[in-house]
C-alpha cells in the first residue's frame, strides 16, 4: 500500500532535484483513510513559471491535475491524467511537457 508520506516524499524529492525547479512547497494535505488521500504542491520554475499539482490517491488508483501559470497566463485549464503505477518519471514528463508546449 502507498502512503501519503511516501507518495508526497517522492514527488517533493523529484521536484526539488529537477533543474528547472527553484522552490517547491506543500500547500495542502488531507487523509480520508490510509489508502485514500490527496495533496497539493506548488513550485516555482525557472523562466517565471509557477506550477501547481493536486494528487489524489484511492486504493492504488492515482489521479492528478496540474496547472502552469505565469504573471499573464494560465496554461489552458487543468489537465487530468490517471494511472495505477506511480513513478517519478510521470512528474518529470509532466513538468517538461508543460513548460515546453505552452500555448503562449
Amino acid at each position: 500500500m502507498t502512503s501519503l508520506s511516501s507518495l508526497l516524499g517522492t514527488l517533493m524529492a523529484t521536484l526539488q532535484s529537477h533543474p528547472i525547479c527553484e522552490l517547491a512547497t506543500v500547500v495542502e494535505t488531507k487523509v480520508f483513510s490510509p489508502d485514500q488521500f490527496f495533496f497539493k504542491v506548488r513550485a516555482e520554475f525557472t523562466g517565471g513559471y509557477n506550477f501547481q499539482a493536486r494528487i489524489y490517491y484511492n486504493q492504488g488508483y492515482i489521479d492528478y491535475a496540474y496547472q502552469i501559470l505565469t504573471m499573464s497566463h494560465l496554461f489552458a485549464g487543468t489537465i487530468r491524467r490517471s494511472f495505477t503505477i506511480w513513478k517519478p518519471i510521470h512528474i518529470i514528463s509532466m513538468m517538461s511537457k508543460a513548460t515546453s508546449n505552452h500555448p503562449f
